[in-house]
């Protein structure tokens, strides 16, 4: 009599797993809008010896990498990245790459171990490149930071990054990176 009573608790659990299971398997075959697509190709281990940093006076160019692994069964990436600035010591950042489909933005949220934390939002200016853009306050000034990032071929990644202190340019960041992995 015992078992006859859990009966509708026991099928109410299957019918719950099951949905559970089925939500999980449409998720990993549904086709993802164009824009997180496009994200997803940049999924690998990317390096260069020769990525360029301007900050105030100081030029120096050094190794950076940017490892780029999908999740939430593809629908956004994590990327890790790691560089050594002279001056400053090495610099570990992590951050989440996702596609906002009520704005239409791609947003990244980065977090480093230098200070930084905050979130770009942007688009697609071509089929290849992704802008994205950050305003906020730092020291007191008006910062804004630009983002390019340009996949060239399934190879080769360009980064560009422009940030200024109430209009006048404070930092810049460029580099060709070299797919390593996939």
């Amino acid at each position: 009599m015992k078992l006859l009573a859990q009966l509708p608790y026991r099928l109410m659990m299957g019918q719950l797993l099951t949905l559970l299971l089925m939500q999980n398997a449409m998720a990993q075959t549904m086709e993802q809008p164009e824009a997180v697509q496009r994200l997803l190709r940049f999924a690998g281990r990317w390096e260069t010896n020769a990525v360029k940093f301007v900050m105030g006076d100081q030029h120096f160019t050094t190794a950076y990498s940017a490892d780029f692994s999908t999740v939430n069964n593809g629908t956004g990436l994590m990327m890790e990245e790691a560089t050594t600035i002279p001056g400053v010591g090495d610099m570990k950042g992590m951050s989440l790459f996702g596609w906002d489909p009520n704005l239409e933005q791609v947003h990244l949220y980065s977090i480093d171990n230098l200070g930084t934390c905050h979130d770009h939002a942007g688009y697609w200016t071509s089929e290849q490149e992704l802008f994205l853009e950050y305003q906020g306050v730092q020291e007191g000034k008006v910062y804004v930071e630009q983002i390019w990032i340009t996949l060239v071929d399934a190879k080769h990644m360009k980064l560009k990054v422009m940030g200024a202190l109430n209009g006048v340019p404070s930092e810049q960041i460029e580099g060709t990176f070299t797919r390593k992995a996939a």
